[in-house]
């Protein structure tokens, strides 16, 4: 499976930069259908501009323990996500 094309944008551009995919699955317990975890914090320097691209984008942040901490954005039209850690450890 590969992510929607309202979120390709923006996962291609953090594989540019140097980001990578550390897992992809397929959630039927979440609102996601397909989520792409990537190794490092996605970059916030475009946020406004991604979040431009397509009204179904949304930006969202995690800091429950209960649930993968992290943050990254969610295709409301498609329920496929995007996310990072808030932090990498170098």
């Amino acid at each position: 499976m590969e992510i929607c094309v309202h979120l390709r944008d923006i996962l291609e551009e953090e594989l540019r930069e140097g980001n990578e995919v550390v897992s992809k699955y397929i959630d039927e317990w979440t609102n996601e259908s397909y989520s792409v975890r990537l190794r490092r914090p996605l970059n916030k320097h475009n946020r406004d501009d991604y979040l431009a691209m397509s009204p179904t984008i949304s930006y969202w942040e995690n800091k429950e323990s209960r649930y993968m901490p992290g943050k990254g954005y969610y295709c409301k039209q498609c329920k496929h996500s995007i996310s990072g850690p808030f932090y990498y450890d170098y």
